[in-house]
C-alpha cells in the first residue's frame, strides 16, 4: 500500500515526523569525528606517498563512468562529497570485514586481508586491494566482500543479475593479476563476490554469494579502458 512503512524510505519518514531529540547532537560527534579521521588519514597518505592527490586508475574505476574516472584522476573535488551517512555506511561495512575475517579465521581459515597490487599496463599503472585472500583445504580463493541493503539485494535478485557488473569486473581483473603472479604468486580460475545484506530483518537470508570466472578477454579490455582514460 502506498504510504506504508514497507515502501516508505526511512528519509521519507523522518522528513514527516521527524527524528529523536538527539539526533542532531550526536550527528555533530560523528562528523566532528569523521573530519579528524579524514584529517589522520590524509596526513599518513602525505607522509607516505608524498602527496594526496590520486596519481592512477584504481581497479573499483572498473565499469565506471569514464568522465567520472577522468575527473578524479585530475583530482577535480566532487560536486556530490559524501555525507555523514555515506561515511556511516562505509564504518559499518568495514566493520563487517573484521566480523568475517575472524569468522573464517575461527573455521581455521589463513586469511590475507587488503592486499594492495600496482600493474603497469600499457605505460600506466592500475592499482587495486583484494579485500581477502582465503586458504583452506577445502577452498583456496579470492573474496571480495560488500554490504548491501535488502532492497538493492532483493532488486539483483529479481533481476537475475549475478552482482553487480562493476564489481564482478573487479574480481575478475583481480582474477587476471594473480595468473600475472601478482597476488601471493598464486593463481586463481575462481572467486567468491559475497554481499551481506546490512538491514537483513529476522528470516531474510543475509549473506549471498556469486561465483566470478576468469575471463582473460574482459579484463584485457578493462585494463585498456582504464589506460586510456588516464
Amino acid at each position: 500500500m502506498a504510504g506504508s512503512w514497507g515502501a516508505q524510505h526511512l528519509a521519507e519518514v523522518e522528513d514527516q515526523h521527524g527524528t529523536g531529540s538527539g539526533s542532531a547532537a550526536i550527528r555533530q560527534l560523528v562528523e566532528t569525528g569523521i573530519k579528524a579521521a579524514n584529517d589522520a588519514q590524509q596526513a599518513a597518505r602525505i607522509a607516505s606517498k608524498g602527496t594526496d592527490q590520486k596519481e592512477y586508475p584504481f581497479v573499483t574505476d572498473a565499469g565506471k563512468c569514464p568522465r567520472q574516472v577522468w575527473f578524479s584522476l585530475k583530482n577535480v573535488e566532487q560536486t556530490e562529497p559524501l555525507t555523514t551517512d555515506s561515511y556511516v555506511n562505509f564504518g559499518v561495512g568495514h566493520a563487517v570485514e573484521d566480523w568475517l575475517a575472524a569468522t573464517l579465521e575461527a573455521r581455521g581459515a589463513e586469511i590475507v586481508r587488503e592486499y594492495s597490487i600496482k600493474h603497469l599496463h600499457k605505460g600506466v599503472i592500475v592499482s587495486g586491494r583484494v579485500d581477502f585472500i582465503v586458504t583452506l583445504p577445502e577452498m583456496n580463493s579470492l573474496i571480495e566482500l560488500k554490504t548491501t541493503s535488502s532492497r538493492a539485494m532483493g532488486f539483483m535478485l529479481r533481476n537475475k543479475e549475478a552482482g553487480k557488473a562493476d564489481h564482478r569486473k573487479q574480481l575478475n581483473l583481480y582474477l587476471h593479476f594473480s595468473q600475472l603472479s601478482l597476488i601471493e604468486g598464486r593463481m586463481y580460475d575462481t572467486a567468491y563476490l559475497v554481499y551481506v545484506a546490512k538491514d537483513a530483518t529476522r528470516r531474510e537470508p543475509t549473506i549471498h554469494a556469486f561465483e566470478v570466472k576468469y575471463d582473460r578477454d574482459a579484463a584485457m579490455a578493462d585494463l585498456d579502458n582504464l589506460a586510456e582514460i588516464a
